[in-house]
């Protein structure tokens, strides 16, 4: 096992894989086209020889990633470049007693800590970063910190939970997620029908301007000058028609 997380602006992918190796995959993620660029593999430092990545997870300001280790949980500023000084050991082994569920997977909660749980969720308790954006020891570790009343399984695990309050990405180059800013016009963009068997009558933009037809994923179908398309050779559905910066939504039945 290992993990995938994105920082929480959505513009930095980081991903760790449990193979032996203990190593950390970092990349600057466009939200708009899906692409990873300036990629980056990074060794992540053995403790106690163990080389069990088994999770990571970032700041809340995105400049710390924490890497989590079966017996040991580190953090690396991405802001320093030199590799000697930008890790820092945060903790190892959390009891002395003789059986230790090692650490899993960390997520960032919505109160800006960091939540790490145990492997096999037989365990009551959870241990905190309560200040993951302040580095070295001023990120204050706070082991099984976190504690519940009972053992409810994999509730020592922290949920994995996408970042509702995200949002689309409103740059003027990401489209159809947003739309691009445009000149108010004397006439608005209009189709008809909507929803349309087959027939589309398109008006309110330049007669030689392109009309461009969308799946509802983003991949463009179709771009033409005419007025009027013929939509029959489309599987039922609903499609958007972009043409001089403004779009519509088409249904297909």
């Amino acid at each position: 096992m290992g993990q995938i997380q994105l920082s929480r602006d959505g513009n930095k992918f980081a991903a760790t894989c449990n193979n032996g190796h203990n190593e950390l995959f970092l990349a600057d993620f466009d939200r708009c086209t899906g692409i990873l660029s300036n990629k980056t593999k990074l060794n992540i430092p053995i403790q106690q020889t163990d080389k069990n990545s088994t999770g990571l997870c970032f700041s809340p300001n995105g400049r710390f990633i924490y890497t989590v280790n079966y017996t040991n949980i580190q953090q690396y500023d991405t802001w320093d470049p030199d590799s000697s000084t930008a890790w820092y050991y945060v903790a190892g082994i959390d009891t002395i007693s003789t059986y230790f569920m090692g650490y899993s997977m960390g997520y960032l909660g919505w109160d800006d800590k960091l939540y790490i749980g145990n492997w096999n969720g037989l365990g009551k308790t959870m241990s905190v970063i309560d200040s993951p954006d302040n580095k070295g020891i001023g990120c204050s570790w706070c082991p099984k910190c976190m504690r519940f009343p009972d053992t409810l399984g994999g509730a020592t695990n922290p949920p994995c939970q996408p970042n509702y309050n995200l949002g689309k990405d409103t740059s003027i180059n990401c489209w159809p997620v947003a739309v691009e800013n445009t000149n108010t016009r004397s006439e608005s963009l209009l189709v008809y029908p909507n929803p349309t068997s087959g027939r589309l009558i398109i008006r309110g933009c330049n007669i030689d301007a392109p009309k461009e037809l969308y799946s509802h994923s983003g991949q463009l179908l179709l771009r033409t000058k005419e007025n009027e398309l013929d939509l029959s050779r489309f599987a039922k559905g609903i499609y958007i028609l972009r043409c001089e910066g403004q779009v519509r939504k088409v249904v297909v039945e």
